[in-house]
């Protein structure tokens, strides 16, 4: 914890400099000269989830924040009333760690209560003890000799860092108008983002409200029960809508718990990250009385659904929207009784677009004015002159007198919490004076001229038109994923191009041109600071891949040029610049409309192969700030919402990609080879023998292929259980392929379930194991071990070996099954041992990118199971099988999707998969698989074991 600062001892904080101690303790994250891989400045949802997440990967991380404790603006925001406008539990971490042992009292947690939640938070991951408090960055530059960022703050102190994370969010620059007299007023004055924790006593009280954003609606809730007299000065009308607040138990939430994985991953599809999303259809599709039907049971609902839930042209046809606003109108105007006072809060004529500006969340906000010690006083047109020691004067010289002010005032948004840290650039400018006519930002995440440096929440991204968790946690992924990949890589720096950010920035104005928020100044568009140019802060941009941007494609003698210019140490034009000893990927493809976005400041011998990479790997990373919350305006062009999850943005291609496949000559393996064929992936299948479907896909898919830069496939006989065959059929495929990138252990032999450990083969109570005595031809030895076990673990040293030897990332798949976690007699033991082995390797993905995973499908209905009708008909009554596409779609899953590989069990049952949890995992209930069927085949093996016992 850090340094109180009471009230009294400085009445009228204005800066974060205010807050700055020079700590006494010289250790751990107060340390002089640190020097560490990264610094997360702030300690809100962003500092936190970023010190967690780079932490967890492996990199030595601290967090420099200004206030004295973890929470960031639920530690500033202590006003009276404050409380957060999302819900819970669309507002916390998505970690299960954190939300399994903790409940909230509301469905909208206050201050206190969410102060208490990050407490908690600090608890399970242990937070504080890599913070330094009352640390305030007032200065910073890159170093690019040395290839790290030196860091100033107010004590006095100097930090490095190779990576600085700025998890500042929009509003930690106050913004406090210039009134004259300020400092000459001799009551209580704050402004709400820096209220002092101890309580300020209005009773009998005059208070006053300057400003009616979020801040001043909610002091208005607070005081009005409260103090003596309440004016609250506005500019402009909150077009505020109702929250619809209610207590939470702790055994409902108990009971919600099992559904907040799917929530989580939910509120990442949806436009603004919260578990609601715009209606299919248009303003004028229904009829008036349809229209007014569903306009009453959205407000109903309450929360943001009253803006971001409604019609999905509201914030593009200026009709449709007025629609919005008459219905907001009717339903407020309704509740304020004073004719002059209503006509002020809520006027018939809008003020503005509705929605255009963040409209606020309320309770009883409008309920207040109906009292007589509250009263709204119009500043629109005869605004705040001064402030002397008594109160405030108008320029009409009207003077209110009062004991206690609340500057409600709001916040230099966006842009002013990055230019008030001194940031200076490698060509030694600064931030604030580059940004004076205008934010320039690539990806809402990086900025030119600002090597490794990255930002959250912050310009040019969804930010404020976003859930803030939500966001936060998709853009802290890929800033971490970023960093991990440029440190396997040895990447010293990279520095987004300015023609890069200028083009970003093009693509966000063009969109937000085509909706209503460029006609009204708000947050969105430079908020109201005087002199601050008018610009889209939020990004809302088209969500198209940055490989599908315009002018990007690269045809093939601009690829050969680019190889080598790189090769000859000089510039690529693109939108990143890269330095540093790039190794590994030798790949002599790459992918066309990627090449261009990056540019490589130095050569090492194998540049092109890491332009590759970072062709097929890094840059689909870049899809978050191009869709999800940033993709508004196209999903509102569209008229109808893209539903893109960060599983589907966090993947990578496999066309150009090879891959290896053992037990492919039929069923699931020859399909899943058919699948990555298709996506023009390159396949060696091996098998114990040739057959005809695997020699169609060779006709299919010629060997020449690969002369012609197409997807090719190949055959290699090999019989898993010898180790010598094993071995040349991996050296097969190095020959053959410029590189390995994905295995597939699927060679394996079938076990029925009649026919295991109660019932070993070659034995008289067992007729049913022609399979098994042909594999297990030698005595006393269990082939189906070696085959469906030991052969996986061979095969996958082989490949870890040679990518962990050449430095390369790569991708294994084993076969699994759901009898790998069905706990019971009858469960083969190779399928826990196989599930147990992807367990004990899951490091190694963030370690070294080489992603291990297995899929654990319920039976698929074969030609193996019909061995033995009447058992059949027994066992699988009723059941319902997993259809083969299903199976070899996950299997596809697994390999694209980079959130996989990580200890990873993909159970895939009809119609479903789900992530097996990596302990005491329950089984699956559906189908063929559930419990009912398993009784019945447990019920025939125990009445065999009491009536004839194990035959051996």
């Amino acid at each position: 914890m850090g340094e109180n600062f009471p009230s009294e001892s400085k009445k009228f904080n204005t800066e974060l400099r205010d807050y700055s101690v020079s700590h006494a303790d010289k250790t751990g994250p107060y340390g002089d000269n640190l020097d560490v891989d990264a610094i997360v400045v702030g300690a809100g949802f962003a500092g936190v989830f970023m010190l967690k997440t780079l932490r967890d990967r492996g990199f030595k991380t601290y967090i420099f924040e200004a206030g004295n404790d973890i929470g960031g603006t639920w530690r500033w925001n202590c006003y009276p009333g404050a409380c957060v406008d999302s819900e819970v539990p669309e507002y916390e971490f998505s970690w299960p760690e954190v939300w399994k042992t903790w409940n909230w009292p509301t469905n909208y947690p206050n201050y206190e209560n969410l102060r208490a939640y990050f407490d908690h938070v600090d608890m399970v991951i242990g937070v504080k003890k890599d913070c330094s408090f009352n640390t305030v960055v007032v200065g910073a530059h890159f170093d690019e000799t040395e290839g790290k960022w030196n860091i100033r703050t107010e004590d006095g102190r100097t930090s490095k860092a190779k990576y600085l994370v700025l998890g500042t969010g929009f509003a930690a620059k106050r913004y406090i108008p210039d009134w004259p007299g300020i400092n000459k007023f001799k009551g209580v004055i704050h402004h709400s983002s820096f209220w002092p924790d101890e309580e300020i006593n209005v009773s009998g009280k005059k208070c006053a409200v300057i400003g009616t954003g979020a801040s001043g609606v909610q002091i208005v809730q607070a005081w009005g029960p409260e103090a003596g007299e309440v004016k609250v000065f506005q500019r402009t009308p909150n077009l505020a809508v109702p929250m619809r607040k209610q207590n939470l138990t702790v055994d409902e939430q108990e009971k919600a718990k099992k559904y907040y994985a799917e929530l989580f991953k939910f509120r990442e599809t949806s436009f603004a990250g919260f578990h609601y999303d715009w209606a299919e259809k248009s303003t004028f599709d229904d009829t008036l009385e349809d229209r007014e039907a569903f306009y009453e049971q959205v407000w109903n609902d309450g929360g943001f659904r009253y803006w971001v839930a409604l019609y999905k042209d509201t914030l593009l046809n200026a009709e449709a929207n007025k629609e919005a606003y008459n219905f907001w109108a009717k339903k407020t105007r309704a509740r304020i009784d004073d004719p002059k006072k209503r006509d002020v809060l809520a006027p018939l004529d809008m003020p503005h677009f509705f929605g255009v500006k963040r409209p606020c969340l309320e309770y009883s906000y409008y309920e207040q004015f109906n009292r007589q010690n509250v009263d709204v006083v119009d500043i629109s047109n005869n605004g705040i002159k001064d402030i002397d020691e008594t109160g405030i004067i108008l320029d009409d010289g009207t003077h209110h007198e009062f004991d206690v002010i609340a500057v409600a005032t709001g916040f230099d948004v966006v842009t002013g919490v990055m230019t008030q840290l001194g940031l200076e650039s490698v060509t030694k400018t600064k931030l604030e004076e580059e940004w004076l006519p205008g934010a320039q930002t690539y990806l809402g995440l990086t900025v030119s001229g600002y090597p490794n440096m990255f930002h959250i929440y912050g310009p040019q991204a969804p930010t404020l038109l976003s859930n803030g968790p939500t966001t936060v946690e998709v853009q802290g992924r890929w800033i971490a994923d970023c960093i991990q990949k440029m440190q396997r890589n040895n990447i010293k720096y990279i520095n987004p191009k300015r023609e890069a950010s200028t083009a970003w920035k093009k693509e966000i104005v063009d969109a937000n041109d085509q909706t209503l928020f460029p006609t009204t100044r708000s947050t969105y568009m430079g908020g109201s600071i005087p002199g601050k140019v008018y610009e889209p802060l939020k990004a809302h941009t088209q969500g198209e891949s940055i490989a599908e941007h315009p002018g990007s494609t690269v045809n093939e003698d601009t690829q050969s040029r680019a190889a080598r210019t790189i090769a000859d140490g000089a510039i690529v034009t693109s939108a990143f610049r890269c330095s540093g000893p790039l190794r590994g990927l030798s790949t002599p493809q790459v992918a066309d409309k990627v090449l261009n976005m990056f540019e490589l400041c130095k050569h090492s011998v194998q540049m092109p192969a890491v332009v590759a990479m970072y062709g097929t790997e890094l840059l689909h990373l870049h899809l978050f700030p191009s869709t999800y919350s940033s993709s508004i305006v196209f999903h509102l062009l569209l008229h109808s919402l893209l539903r893109i999850s960060w599983k589907s943005m966090m993947t990578v291609s496999v066309k150009g990609k090879y891959a290896i496949i053992t037990g492919g000559g039929a069923g699931i393996n020859l399909a899943f080879a058919r699948l990555l064929l298709s996506k023009g992936c390159s396949v060696i299948i091996g098998d114990l023998r040739l057959t005809l479907e695997v020699q169609d896909v060779l006709n299919e898919f010629p060997q020449t292929n690969l002369d012609k830069g197409q997807p090719a496939a190949m055959f290699s006989k090999v019989d898993v259980v010898s180790w010598r065959q094993l071995t040349s059929f991996w050296e097969f495929g190095l020959r053959e392929f410029p590189r390995i990138d994905i295995v597939i252990p699927g060679a394996g032999l079938y076990e029925p379930p009649w026919s295991s450990f109660w019932q070993p083969p070659r034995t008289e109570t067992n007729p049913h194991s022609a399979s098994l005595d042909l594999a297990d031809a030698e005595p006393g030895h269990y082939a189906i071990l070696d085959v469906n076990l030991t052969a996986p673990i061979r095969l996958s040293q082989f490949a870890i070996g040679y990518w962990t030897r050449n430095e390369l990332p790569g991708c294994i798949v084993h076969l699994g099954s759901i009898a790998g976690y069905i706990l019971g007699p009858a469960t083969p033991l190779y399928k826990h041992d196989l599930h147990g082995f992807v367990k004990s390797l899951g490091d190694l993905r963030d370690q070294l990118g080489i992603r291990i995973s297995a899929i654990a499908p319920a039976p698929l209905l074969t030609a193996l199971w019909n061995s033995d009708e009447a058992r059949l008909n027994t066992l699988m009554k009723d059941a319902t099988f997993v259809p083969m596409e299903e199976v070899t779609a996950a299997m596809c899953e697994l390999v694209i999707n980079e959130e996989y590989g990580n200890e990873t069990i993909l159970e895939v049952t009809a119609g479903a998969t789900r992530v097996v949890p990596k302990f005491n995992a329950p089984p699956p209930t559906a189908g063929s698989v559930g419990a009912p069927n398993a009784k019945l085949y447990y019920d025939q093996l125990f009445d065999h074991l009491k009536t004839k016992g194990l035959q051996t």
